[in-house]
């Protein structure tokens, strides 16, 4: 048995470039973090944690992220 994962899909446009899509995920096995525009983003947290009686819908997930510059 193995955790989950869950992926969020970041689109980040800065300023005066080319927009870049990032895929972050939650599972230890895939990237939680990417590199964009001279910046860091990782993904910290994504809530809500999941459920055995009702999954959650896609308005009820938030993502808290961590952002650096390099």
């Amino acid at each position: 048995m193995w955790e989950g994962d869950a992926v969020v899909v970041l689109a980040v446009r800065p300023s005066g470039s080319a927009a870049s899509r990032s895929e972050l995920h939650t599972s230890g096995r895939y990237p939680a973090e990417a590199e964009v525009g001279g910046y860091r983003v990782r993904l910290a947290y994504l809530a809500p944690l999941p459920r055995a009686d009702a999954a959650p819908t896609p308005a009820e997930y938030r993502a808290t992220l961590l952002v650096l510059r390099k």
